[in-house]
């Protein structure tokens, strides 16, 4: 025999958990029967179904031998508008999966605009009727944990909650991701009140009421996590108000979660925030009493952050203070913002800002197109600089997307914006004395009449005596140290020519005019 085979199975598992490549457990699979049965519990763990070809040829495969049916615990179909003929029979196949843990599901006809009646009616139906069986043996995804289900109504992008209610109702669901559902009025029983056991919800470019909001919220026993993203994007299906306009009612809905909640996200339509603070808000508890309350993300239309500027409404134990949706190119609603946060700094003790911009494609160099606004660049710093007086660290991440809107699908080229980092205040202290140092070593040199003296136009219109002060925005990558380089008195180089950015790339810089011109002329021919 050969010795692996000796071994115990627990021993065995972890060196078949290490072969990743598909073909590699395959042909694993083939040596044995005793390693095939490990091999294809590793091989089918995981099952990503991008088109509908490859959900029919899994429907074959799994049928050959029944029992791979429980080796699945992740899968997501999330097939394009371009292949999908075939996915249709997905639902019969997951509710077989009786060890199925992590369920990711997306319409194949989001993006085409037709949302034909057969997905709600043939498909939605059968995905909800594997949580809705009364009978808990019977249930087919019995240890299910996370469902994210990206899908539309009948000849419409939005469909009503009483479709998915079944979901949330689930006695073993704990993470819950949905997106462009009309949260209106619903009914429970009264026995499901309280009973779920639901740990984080995402409403994802919903239309949430503040009645459907409240009766949501009585039906996990601990939320940890909440997302509210309200509609911002389909204005054409608006159905509701937004949540901004009866800040009250939509804190009372909060407050049936104050106990367990420990991260709360809203973001909203703009313009939508009302001026003053309401006076039954302001008489009220607010978020005072979300003890385990930690982080807040915030869009800077959302009404909470009237809770924040009031030290009685505050949450008492906030660690990090998000703001989103901010504007990556428009200086003046920056400046907005700048006011807002030093009021709630001061009511709200927070060890971690955080500003996130609007998603952007900035092609790969989102730090440097937006450190190139000069003005606000020097104003988030003289931020940080306020936040580190106050003990609190303060990050700039612009966000970059594929796809035009949310909700960002796998379909649209890899789901979510990317995150980048533009600044952190942690680095940029001592990248900025560091710079200030250089800067003073570069003023000496020229004093004494040494070093190269080449004059540079600058993005501000001014120019630079020596090409050591400039920044190349082709050679930088690292957004902190752009922003400490600024700081210390740098600026932003001009190119007029192909060479020069050729050679500021290479930081060599044409001494010779001719033998530049010379340069550009082979370089255009």
């Amino acid at each position: 025999m050969f010795p692996l085979l000796s071994l115990p199975d627990d021993l065995i598992l972890p060196i078949v958990a290490a072969v990743h490549h598909p073909a590699d457990l395959i042909s694993l699979a083939q040596t044995c029967s005793k390693l095939r049965d490990l091999a294809e519990a590793q091989l089918f763990r995981s099952l990503f179904i991008n088109r509908g070809s490859l959900a029919e040829r899994l429907g074959k495969v799994l049928q050959v031998r029944p029992e791979r049916f429980g080796y699945v615990q992740k899968v997501e179909a999330t097939p394009g508008t371009g292949d999908w003929q075939g996915v249709e029979i997905m639902p019969s196949l997951v509710k077989r999966m009786h060890n199925l843990r992590n369920l990711h599901i997306e319409s194949p006809i989001i993006n085409n605009f037709r949302f034909d009646d057969w997905w709600e009616e043939q498909s939605v139906s059968e995905y909800m009727e594997a949580f809705a069986k009364e009978d808990e043996m019977e249930k087919p995804l019995k240890n299910i944990e996370s469902f994210i289900f990206h899908s539309h109504g009948k000849g419409n992008r939005y469909y009503g909650f009483s479709i998915i209610r079944p979901v949330f109702t689930s006695r073993y669901l704990k993470h819950i991701h949905i997106s462009c559902v009309h949260v209106g009025e619903f009914d429970v029983d009264e026995k499901d009140v309280g009973k779920s056991a639901i740990q984080s919800i995402v409403l994802d470019e919903c239309n949430i009421s503040h009645v459907g909001l409240e009766t949501l919220l009585s039906l996990p026993r601990n939320l940890y996590s909440l997302s509210m993203q309200e509609n911002r994007q389909h204005m054409r299906y608006h159905r509701f108000g937004a949540l901004n306009r009866h800040p009250s009612v939509l804190l009372s809905a909060l407050n049936q979660q104050r106990h367990s909640l420990r991260y709360l996200q809203h973001s909203c339509p703009s313009d939508t925030v009302p001026e003053q603070i309401p006076l039954d808000v302001l008489n009220g508890p607010g978020l005072a009493s979300f003890k385990n309350l930690e982080t807040i993300e915030l869009g800077e239309d959302s009404c909470l952050r009237h809770c924040l500027v009031v030290p009685s409404l505050a949450p008492p134990n906030l660690s990090t203070l998000r703001l989103t949706n901010l504007s990556f190119r428009a200086d003046d609603r920056w400046d907005l913002v700048f006011p807002i946060i030093n009021r709630v700094s001061f009511a709200t003790p927070f060890a971690h800002l955080e500003l996130h911009t609007d998603p952007e494609y900035s092609g790969g160099r989102h730090a440097i197109n937006f450190l190139k606004g000069e003005s606000r660049t020097r104003k988030i710093i003289d931020l940080a600089r306020v936040m580190k007086e106050r003990g609190t660290t303060t990050k700039v991440i612009a966000l970059s997307y594929h796809s035009c809107i949310p909700p960002y699908l796998w379909a649209d080229h890899g789901g979510a914006p990317k995150q980048r980092l533009v600044l952190d205040s942690e680095r940029f202290w001592a990248e900025e004395q560091k710079y200030v140092e250089t800067a003073q070593e570069i003023q000496k040199t020229m004093e004494r009449g040494e070093g190269s003296n080449v004059q540079i136009n600058t993005l501000d219109g001014g120019s630079l005596i020596n090409s050591d002060l400039a920044i190349f925005e082709e050679v930088e990558v690292d957004g902190t140290v752009v922003a400490a380089k600024m700081s210390a008195g740098y600026k932003f180089a001009m190119y007029s020519t192909a060479s020069a950015r050729v050679a500021a790339a290479n930081q060599i810089w044409p001494e010779d005019d001719e033998d530049s011109d010379q340069e550009d002329s082979e370089e255009d021919s």
